[in-house]
């Protein structure tokens, strides 16, 4: 009972050891069998981390969590064979199914992720990693911090010296200069409560909170110019984003597209060519009967059902609802005199009571076009296509004249038609959709397994094998569809220049009309470009200005010698930093990208270094290309592809 370290056998009970004294040999024996116990079941089957793979120990800390190699039932079997308490499960983590067990003796957290996805572990990441403000705001703290505990720890040493050392040595004498007894020790209290008050103060803890506020109202003002804030972080972005990635269609043009173009029976119909007609009525008027009822009928059921023309009753205008590029597709066939609505309602598998006759094939960014096949009246189907230029032409093998009769597509007839019209066309910033059918006399329903067969050879833009469907078509026009530039960007454009903000076009268009509208808008600047007479426009950007989407990813991701790209362990394409770096500082526009190409470029911009090269940067400003002194703050819009 006079021991200061027993223990009541009710209080030791609740831990799974009797009671007793604490420093006697079998219970110090105990404890050594309890660790060694815990010991065996916390050890990792392996020494690599399951959360970053490195070699670690039992334990390794991932942004203030812990995380055990290999946690498994061993845990709870060798604490029945000791006799302790079961762990303690308080703490569970469902989200992404690893479980967090507290240990009673250690009041520890180990956690294993015992199931779950690559992509909920990348999530979390993304959730804790702190906004670039945030990071510089935590770094001031800690330095405030720390020079706030140097001035205390100065305040203190100086309240002692002055207080308690300096009166004792100040009356020396025979009888000696220190008397321990005389010292008021209680003043020590008061300068450490001095000293840790002058720590307090010095911790800004209400500068989050203060810069938080100030973010919300930058919410607030962003709200009333339209700006919808989802995130608080975005103020900061826009604060201080040093480039802007920006879209084409709707961004920088006006999002108001109208045919002003086209090719067919092997003539251009312009609609500045005739004053007194509509481009509509040319077409009418000028082509032939079939011709003109089949170039109306591929519009309309290769659009989408959500693409539709709206007239005002109260004005009389028509407004556009849908996809803009199929809205100003099917305000052409209004004009040929044709109604969209009787002619898709009258075609079977195209009508919403035969849809089930049809076969759609939407648009995606990784085919480039969109296709609808629908039955035929004398059997078989028929497949419409429309899509970018220089897709379906690539996969025409006949066109049609003027007489309506199919003529064979050579290769050299298809680089004169990039030469001589879809080149033209984009040189006038025109979007260039080509149109296209073929008949498969073979399929009997929409069902037919011949409908969603791929080409063994032909491939898609990105890659993936191409519908033979959309292989081996007839050729029926080429339209050129121009979208007006926003009457403010150009100024826009021009101050974020002279702000020392690079503004770069990231687009699914052609490279041709992405260059011209670049040209209009400021994006492509005079040093941006260099004479060409072979060009229609008499000059072409300088390498690395302006590439398409196959021709950056070849550049920035590691390739095997057929010119393919390697893959990581993750089966991505191996993207390389270095290279990107090389590239970036010059690229103005990036032309048929898909959204993996905008991903690629923030992710790349986001982690470039080349501010710190002092070499690359003095080059770089030779060439008039002025790289912002730190990490890139990139701003990103799109819709639609991208």
């Amino acid at each position: 009972a006079g021991c200061a370290r027993w223990r009541p056998p009710a209080a030791a009970g609740s831990a799974g050891v009797a009671g007793g004294c604490a420093s006697s040999p079998h219970l110090i024996a105990l404890r050594k069998r309890i660790l060694a116990g815990l010991a065996r079941a916390l050890r990792p089957a392996s020494n690599k981390c399951t959360r970053c793979g490195r070699a670690s120990g039992s334990l390794k800390v991932h942004g203030g969590k812990f995380f055990v190699s290999a946690l498994s039932q061993r845990a709870l079997a060798a604490n029945e064979q000791l006799g302790l308490a079961p762990v303690s499960s308080s703490r569970r983590s469902t989200r992404n199914g690893s479980v967090a067990a507290t240990a009673a003796a250690a009041s520890a957290v180990a956690a294993n992720r015992t199931e779950g996805s690559d992509d909920d572990d990348d999530d979390e990441e993304e959730d804790d990693e702190a906004s670039p403000l945030f990071v510089k705001l935590n770094g001031i703290v800690e330095d405030v911090f720390k020079v706030g505990l140097a001035a205390a720890v100065f305040c203190f040493l100086a309240m002692v010296a002055l207080g308690i050392v300096y009166p004792s040595f100040r009356g020396c004498g025979e009888e000696g200069c220190w008397d321990f007894l005389e010292v008021e020790w209680l003043h020590l209290i008061e300068y450490m409560l001095t000293a840790i008050t002058v720590l307090a103060v010095a911790v800004p803890e209400g500068l989050p909170l203060a810069v938080n506020l100030a973010l919300a109202f930058s919410s607030q003002q962003m709200m009333a110019q339209n700006n919808l804030v989802k995130h608080l972080d975005a103020c900061e972005t826009m604060g201080s984003a040093t480039t802007i990635c920006s879209d084409k269609t709707g961004t920088l043009t006006a999002n108001r597209m109208s045919v002003r173009a086209v090719r067919v029976g092997g003539v251009t119909y312009s609609a500045a060519g005739d004053s007194k007609r509509s481009l509509g009525r040319q077409l009418v008027e000028l082509l032939p009967e079939k011709l003109a009822h089949l170039l109306a009928h591929l519009i309309c059921v290769d659009t989408m059902d959500e693409s539709f023309l709206e007239v005002n009753e109260a004005t009389g205008a028509t407004g556009f609802k849908g996809n803009p590029t199929e809205c100003a597709l099917l305000s052409l066939v209004a004009e040929m005199g044709y109604d969209y609505a009787a002619l898709r309602h009258d075609t079977p598998g195209r009508s919403l009571a035969t849809a089930a006759r049809g076969k759609p094939f939407m648009f995606s960014s990784k085919r480039k076009m969109m296709s609808w096949a629908v039955p035929l009246p004398r059997g078989g189907y028929r497949v419409y296509c429309k899509g970018a230029s220089e897709i379906v032409i690539a996969r025409c093998d006949a066109m049609l004249s003027a007489s309506g009769e199919a003529a064979p597509l050579s290769d050299a007839k298809r680089q004169q038609l990039m030469e001589t019209v879809v080149r033209p066309f984009a040189g006038e910033a025109y979007r260039t959709i080509a149109l296209a059918y073929r008949d498969l006399p073979g399929v009997k329903s929409a069902s037919s397994k011949e409908l969603e067969a791929t080409h063994s050879t032909m491939t898609n833009a990105d890659g993936s094998a191409a519908y033979v469907a959309e292989t081996g078509l007839t050729l029926l026009a080429l339209t050129g569809i121009a979208d007006p530039l926003r009457p403010e960007v150009p100024g826009a454009i021009e101050r974020c220049n002279r702000a020392g903000i690079d503004v770069r076009m990231v687009t699914g268009d052609n490279l041709d009309t992405a260059v011209a509208i670049a040209k209009n808008c400021g994006i492509l600047r005079p040093q941006d470009l260099e004479p060409d007479p072979a060009h229609a426009a008499g000059e072409r950007p300088k390498p690395k200005r302006a590439l398409e989407g196959r021709e950056f990813r070849a550049l920035v991701h590691r390739t095997h010698a057929d010119g393919s790209l390697a893959l990581d362990e993750e089966g991505k394409p191996e993207f390389l930093q270095t290279q990107f770096d090389k590239v970036w500082p010059y690229l103005r526009v990036l032309a048929r990208s898909s959204p993996a190409d905008k991903l690629t470029l923030a992710n790349g911009l986001n982690k470039s270094t080349v501010f710190a090269d002092a070499q690359q940067v003095e080059e770089l400003r030779r060439e008039g290309i002025v790289v912002f002194p730190d990490r890139q703050g990139g701003a990103l819009t799109g819709g639609g592809t991208n």
